[in-house]
């Protein structure tokens, strides 16, 4: 496969040299190309820009924009060798800040793309591009958003992409690419280019995957009064306290609840990716939202979905915040599901919270032992309802060591191992 990161530090390009909030979340300025002229050679406002690339008005059937009245033609610059056309934007950044980069792409039949990648014709990438302080590139994620393959004259909704700024990173650029082998014809249209900063999120701290239960049983939603905890993650450029609660929303809903404590650490370099770790020393901020509502905010599911949620709010200077993780869908009935026992934090000082998914009414015992099989403490003892259930352990009184937590629901019965550190 040939290598597209292509450092965009070139002759005879145009540069960006100002950057500023196009958007509530989407950073980019101009990102339908609403902005400045439209035809006659026109470039594209507020970008950088190198190679065929003009800014068009709307004429149909060739230039039909997906919102708007204007939107970028991008042609490759038939050098006869591997060349490259292209728009970027740049902005400062940090290591670990995650991006995501989406947009809109079409070819008009009357002037399509020609090939792919695989048979040496023409293709179109979207790229998130990372660069040190010297300007060296030094890594970046992309995807192909348009090729010969792709159908002619309707729009195509490209998938996002994202990624978590490696060490040594000053700067990210979000690039479309127009790539050109040799002499193959068509243009590219772009349209609704979206750049938007992730705040690091994570649904069921220490869970991986997230499971999220939208069973019903006997035609009701059985985890009506359970919740969903969440966690916006602190780091060493996010103050959780900054975070104003009261404009937080989670695919619309609000949390009914919230706390500062460190329960998880950031996973891998996207937000679908997960981890069962757990505190980092940087303090989070965790909500809990009502199950049932973001079951009904989800709509249609089926069962083994993955699905990605978006949180949004802002901070307390009026900074908007966008986070998104993804949960595991089990829609199957519920009753077949036995319960699956959480523990987060692990290892915790002194207080860590259990929880667990009842598919039907039990009498449930939660205990805890130490490492000789004492009983340490009777946690609940009772007939509890079908959903979620979570108990704090408050261990101040406890010695460091380790401890199990032993539930028993029905005839089902699981352990957990956990440690105490203080």
């Amino acid at each position: 496969m040939r290598n597209t990161w292509i450092r965009v530090a070139c002759v005879g390009m145009f540069l960006l040299t100002s950057v500023a909030t196009a958007s509530a979340q989407n950073v980019l300025l101009n990102p339908g190309f609403e902005n400045g002229p439209a035809g006659g050679g026109a470039r594209p406002t507020d970008w950088g820009w190198f190679g065929n690339v003009f800014q068009e008005p709307a004429v149909p059937p060739q230039f039909v924009p997906f919102e708007g009245n204007q939107l970028v033609s991008m042609f490759g610059n038939f050098w006869g060798v591997f060349n490259v056309t292209g728009i970027f934007q740049e902005f400062p950044t940090s290591e670990g800040a995650i991006w995501e980069l989406s947009s809109h792409s079409r070819h008009w039949s009357g002037d399509a793309m020609v090939g792919s990648q695989g048979t040496g014709g023409n293709w179109v990438v979207q790229k998130i591009a990372w660069f040190d302080a010297g300007g060296q590139e030094i890594g970046g994620v992309e995807s192909t958003i348009l090729d010969g393959t792709f159908a002619t004259d309707v729009w195509h909704v490209n998938a996002p992409i994202a990624g978590a700024a490696p060490p040594g990173t000053a700067k990210v650029q979000a690039l479309i690419l127009y790539l050109q082998p040799l002499f193959d014809g068509g243009a590219a249209h772009i349209d609704a280019v979206e750049f938007v900063k992730l705040t690091p999120m994570d649904i069921k701290p220490g869970s991986c995957p997230n499971p999220f239960n939208v069973g019903m049983v006997d035609g009701r939603n059985v985890m009506r009064g359970a919740v969903v905890p969440v966690a916006l993650l602190g780091g060493a450029n996010f103050d959780v306290n900054d975070v104003d609660v009261s404009t937080l929303l989670l695919e619309g809903v609000p949390p009914v609840r919230h706390s500062v404590e460190d329960v998880a650490a950031p996973a891998g370099d996207a937000y679908c990716d997960c981890t069962g770790e757990g505190p980092d020393a940087y303090m989070d901020l965790s909500l809990k939202f009502r199950t049932v509502e973001i079951a009904e905010a989800l709509g249609d599911v089926a069962n083994g979905d993955y699905v990605v949620l978006t949180l949004t709010g802002n901070l307390l200077d009026g900074t908007p915040v966008v986070a998104k993780d993804c949960v595991r869908i089990i829609a199957r009935p519920i009753e077949k599901i036995p319960p699956v026992l959480y523990v987060n934090p692990n290892p915790f000082n002194p207080v860590t919270r259990i929880s667990y998914t009842l598919p039907e009414a039990s009498h449930v015992n939660l205990a805890i032992y130490d490492v000789q099989g004492k009983l340490v403490e009777h946690l609940v003892t009772g007939v509890l309802s079908a959903g979620e259930h979570v108990t704090e352990w408050d261990a101040k009184s406890n010695p460091s060591g380790i401890y199990f937590f032993r539930l028993r629901a029905g005839n089902h019965e699981e352990t957990r191992k956990v440690v105490l550190l203080k």
